[in-house]
């Protein structure tokens, strides 16, 4: 699931806070220009919003640069991106990138964005260590690290008092499961949700976990690996012990959420925003807890979506662009704002430390969530996306579908796919 689908319904996070103060700023960065200037910025939802946010902070500072923020969807962005790089016209100075497509346009279009490298760095060992190897291509940096989405265990408090099930006593996937298969022994109620013929979500949870993905480091796919056995052998064995219930779409997810077909989510912190504004009588009945690790002591962070801010090298003001890209991504109040007002989880670790982050959440059992989560945050093993992503996805989820739905072998299905990737990406 992709972070895009979610952001509108983090807007209600915002009210579970009481203020904290911004804290100490960040120092304004100088202004490179002293005359008139216009910069566009191309955002989606929420983002966009946030980023209108910025540009009005930005202006107190720097009167003659006008940012017009134009909002579109998603693949919009993507789609008049492409033919711009293609043609070199009608492109923005200051872009939204989500981390898994990155890789594809800058593949694609070497020349694309503008290499920020000295212009971060600074500030680069302020932003999460996974987010700024996703951006960096031979050396050189591309981007700011925006919206970070650490992933998390979900999980009713009623649900598994009920069935006997101790939270804090899951520390491994093989706790979980039967932990999982106790929740439908005494509930009738399935343990997690998995769309097992759409999307692979769970499974990258499971290989960033492992600290791996469809590719290694030099790009070459390893999905037959040790590692990616392990995590897709892992949903089967979930699957093939009842405990998954198979949701086809995100409103099947939203409703199975709502009304207790299910236990635990392991997701972003997006889905944070999506059970309060969407199921607010759940108020307290819900927990957060670290994914599960695979042995004891191992990791439990991953991730699960996020996105950047670019400079394309098209612009005529690279230099205000860059400058109002790196103030909207390192500003304390700018980025505080963000995370308040439109539940933007920041890549921006010095934000950690504000308040806000130390609060407990009335809503879920007055846990300290934004602390949990930025803890997970910290410990992301990076994820090389390449720019075979989304071809290799689509393939993915169908080697998933067999070896759940139709039961096929989990080694022959993982080599077959090992060989159609190694085709498709020759």
């Amino acid at each position: 699931m992709k972070l895009k689908k979610f952001l509108s319904a983090a807007l209600v996070v915002a009210m579970t806070f009481s203020f904290a103060s911004c804290g100490k700023k960040n120092q304004q960065t100088s202004a490179p220009a002293n005359q008139p200037t216009k910069i566009t910025v191309w955002s989606w939802s929420t983002a966009a919003k946030s980023l209108k946010v910025a540009a009005e902070n930005y202006k107190k500072n720097h009167p003659n640069v006008e940012i017009e923020v134009v909002e579109m969807g998603t693949n919009d962005v993507y789609d008049k991106l492409t033919v711009g790089f293609a043609s070199n016209e009608g492109l923005p100075d200051v872009v939204s990138i989500e981390d898994d497509h990155f890789k594809s346009f800058i593949s694609k279009f070497p020349q694309a964005f503008a290499d920020v490298t000295d212009a971060i760095s600074s500030e680069k060992g302020n932003f999460l260590n996974s987010k700024i190897e996703n951006l960096t291509v031979d050396g050189k940096i591309y981007g700011f690290p925006w919206d970070a989405a650490p992933s998390a265990m979900f999980y009713r408090i009623d649900i598994f008092e009920k069935a006997g099930v101790k939270p804090e006593e899951i520390k491994t996937w093989d706790d979980y499961i039967e932990a999982g298969k106790k929740v439908v022994k005494a509930t009738g109620q399935k343990m997690i949700p998995i769309s097992v013929g759409t999307d692979d979500g769970i499974y990258r949870e499971l290989l960033n976990q492992l600290g791996t993905f469809y590719f290694d480091k030099d790009g070459k796919p390893v999905l037959n690996s040790e590692a990616s056995l392990k995590a897709m052998g892992l949903i089967k064995k979930m699957y093939d012990e009842g405990l998954v219930y198979n949701n086809d779409s995100w409103d099947s997810l939203i409703t199975a959420t709502k009304n207790g077909t299910i236990a635990s989510v392991p997701f972003g912190v997006w889905y944070v925003g999506s059970i309060m504004d969407q199921m607010p009588e759940l108020k307290g009945k819900w927990g957060i807890m670290r994914m599960p690790a695979f042995e004891k002591g191992g990791n439990t962070a991953a991730c699960l979506g996020g996105s950047n801010l670019m400079v394309t090298n098209a612009s005529k003001n690279k230099d205000i662009a860059i400058d109002f890209a790196k103030f909207a991504m390192t500003d304390k109040e700018t980025q505080l704002t963000m995370f308040k007002q439109y539940g933007l989880f920041p890549s921006y670790t010095p934000l950690y430390s504000e308040s806000v982050f130390d609060e407990p959440s009335e809503f879920f059992a007055n846990q300290k969530i934004w602390k949990l989560f930025a803890d997970v945050a910290k410990e992301i093993p990076p994820i090389n996306f390449t720019n075979h992503f989304a071809e290799t996805k689509e393939l993915v989820v169908n080697a998933m579908a067999k070896t759940t739905l139709k039961g096929a072998d989990l080694k022959t299905t993982m080599d077959e796919l090992q060989k159609q990737v190694e085709e498709r990406i020759k």
